[in-house]
């Protein structure tokens, strides 16, 4: 069987007005010799998924990527910046109710959650805000040197915020510009980035450019805040603090997520990364790999739905294509049904036939019916991947084993 297209699309259902509101997508790789253009499949499955409640837009992955260098936030981390949202609320009203140590607590709390928001847009004045209102809570404490320390951070961290008592009481109003006009002495202080690359990493501390890594500066003793980017890391915040003697600091930086896209051949740990990074970048929460493929010369679709967390497939399912809607609509509604099966790998992608020839390359028994006919009892106890074939007369799936998946 010779495989003239692939077609990749990534799905998410949206079932009613609680649903979320999900990005979805469509990737079509082909050769030159599709006897179905990938763009007919892509547009007949966007209509099956309509059907059924669902959508789809074009390139998952690439989607995915874009969002990545344009530098989107993964939904996981807005939700994080929610939950700081939430723990400095009711730290502040612990601190309103007379309740200062359990304020303290939940403060301290959110500053150290917030940390890790600090390479993002809004990032530092979170960790800004729950660091004055933490100062405010410990100059109630009677630790005057701990607030300061606070207060200028914060005040460095959103320079543009008006404290006033207009928002905070005259004592805490006061305290914040007693601490901003002390000048703590200074010291030295080393960042370093590894495995930054040639040019090192830009570094910003404080909200505030300065120069590329390594580097050496001298900073006022007290608690600062250093964003390291680098091409091809992931950007980083860290909190450090500054003595008497100074400070090394060394931020490492993990890679981008950056892997290739879903096509013809990919397998095993990419072809997973491909689906997680389209599942976090992109905001889906499925991709749906098809393959186009010759059966007994006649084309015919094959597919597979993965889930994106943790990702995994359903066992692949196969239909006959000499009518591409009701072939599209047959194959979403069977992969949509298992999707709460999907616990195998993706092996629509690297499946034999894609190599060409409707059995796979070097393997002619592979397409002897009586071979199989004698077999079959026996692979269908011990196969690990199984081909779910829906046939329009019977109208109800058989499982049966392609020999080309093996």
């Amino acid at each position: 069987m010779r495989v003239h297209a692939i077609a990749i699309a990534a799905v998410v259902a949206g079932l009613g007005p609680a649903a979320r509101a999900d990005q979805v997508g469509v990737a079509v790789l082909a050769d030159a010799h599709a006897p179905i253009a990938p763009e007919r499949v892509a547009r007949a499955i966007a209509v099956a998924a309509a059907l059924t409640g669902d959508r789809t837009v074009d390139g998952p992955v690439a989607r995915a990527q874009a969002a990545i260098a344009g530098g989107a936030v993964p939904k996981d981390e807005l939700a994080r910046f929610a939950r700081v949202a939430e723990v400095v609320a009711e730290g502040w009203r612990a601190y309103q109710q007379v309740a200062p140590d359990f304020a303290a607590a939940r403060l301290a709390a959110a500053r150290r959650d917030a940390e890790a928001l600090l390479a993002w847009d809004g990032g530092l004045e979170a960790y800004a805000d729950a660091s004055f209102r933490l100062g405010a809570v410990l100059d109630q404490l009677g630790r005057r040197d701990l607030a300061a320390e606070a207060f200028r951070l914060a005040a460095a961290l959103d320079p543009d915020r008006a404290i006033t008592t207009a928002e905070f009481s005259p004592d805490v109003v006061a305290a914040f510009d007693a601490a901003r006009a002390v000048a703590p002495a200074v010291a030295r202080v080393a960042i370093t980035v590894p495995d930054a690359g040639e040019l090192g990493a830009s570094i910003e501390i404080d909200g505030v450019p300065a120069g590329a890594s390594p580097i050496t500066v001298e900073l006022s003793q007290g608690s600062h805040v250093v964003v390291a980017r680098a091409a091809g890391r992931v950007a980083r915040g860290l909190a450090f603090a500054v003595g008497s003697a100074g400070a090394a600091v060394v931020v490492e930086l993990d890679p981008a997520p950056a892997p290739a896209p879903l096509a013809i051949g990919v397998r095993g740990g990419s072809a997973a990364a491909a689906i997680g990074v389209a599942g976090v970048y992109g905001e889906l929460d499925a991709v749906v790999a098809i393959g186009v493929v010759t059966r007994r010369g006649a084309p015919a679709l094959i597919g597979q739905w993965c889930g994106v967390a943790p990702v995994g497939c359903t066992p692949v399912v196969e239909v006959p294509a000499a009518d591409l809607a009701i072939a599209a609509d047959a194959l979403w509604r069977a992969l949509r049904d298992r999707r709460g099966a999907a616990r195998e790998p993706l092996v629509v992608a690297s499946d034999a036939r894609l190599a060409g020839g409707e059995g796979g390359r070097g393997c002619r028994l592979c397409r002897n019916k009586w071979v199989w006919l004698g077999v079959g009892a026996g692979v269908l106890a011990g196969a690990a991947i199984t081909t779910v074939l829906v046939t329009g007369d019977a109208g109800r799936p058989t499982v049966g084993i392609d020999p080309s998946l093996f």
